[in-house]
């Protein structure tokens, strides 16, 4: 359901947030926190930190806790680049790309970029260069050189 519902037509409609994010994040979030819910109902859960509230209508009765929209979070982290100077204040490993040549599927990431995994050339087989073909904006072959 996520690839045909939501993937496909994303594909199809070429959509880009702010010219530069492909809407992977954006559109996984909902699922996850629909999942999330519907565990936390069957759980009988009282509170719960969803990706998106957007899903809690479902659950009337669960609360939100979101310490992101708390102002003595966002004031002192006003965005990502804070979050991420107080982990490497604090000496929490941070595994993250955002962005950048993670969204150009022709480009192949620099080997500084693994952290917790090895290059192809590295790995026990040889590396595979593999293109999709697409028809009328949706994926319908992958051929492998």
């Amino acid at each position: 359901d996520f690839v045909t519902q939501l993937i496909y037509p994303a594909v199809q409609a070429n959509c880009i947030y702010e010219n530069v994010y492909l809407l992977g994040t954006s559109l996984e979030r909902p699922v996850i926190a629909r999942g999330m819910i519907s565990v936390a109902d069957k759980e009988g859960c009282k509170q719960a930190s969803p990706l998106s509230s957007t899903h809690l209508s479902s659950a009337p009765d669960i609360k939100v806790i979101a310490p992101w929209r708390l102002p003595e979070l966002y004031n002192r982290f006003p965005g990502r680049q804070a979050l991420l100077a107080y982990a490497a204040e604090k000496g929490i490993s941070v595994h993250t790309y955002e962005a950048g040549i993670l969204e150009d599927p022709n480009t192949t990431p620099p080997d500084d970029m693994r952290k917790l995994t090895v290059s192809l050339q590295d790995a026990p087989a040889g590396p595979e260069q593999l293109s999709i073909e697409s028809k009328a904006g949706l994926p319908v072959k992958v051929v492998i050189s």
